[in-house]
């Protein structure tokens, strides 16, 4: 079982979406989201670089991070 946590942020380093999954079958080594394009509140996000974080958690305790650019472009 993997806890793994993803993080959208603006440019300014606000955080405008947030998701946390739990991988129950420790098998496959993946775990899939879905964003929407739409912030905390629901309103669409505008054209441009966001930046994103995922954190992976192991029961042992041990974590990984990545982060990295991502561009909306299309509204």
């Amino acid at each position: 079982m993997m806890d793994c946590n993803l993080s959208v942020y603006d440019l300014s380093g606000r955080e405008i979406w947030r998701s946390s999954m739990r991988d129950n079958t420790g098998t496959s080594g993946q775990v899939n989201t879905y964003w929407n394009l739409c912030d905390k509140s629901g309103a669409r996000v505008p054209r441009g670089i966001y930046v994103y974080r995922a954190r992976v958690e192991t029961p042992q305790g041990t974590w990984s991070t990545k982060s990295n650019k991502l561009a909306v472009t299309a509204q």
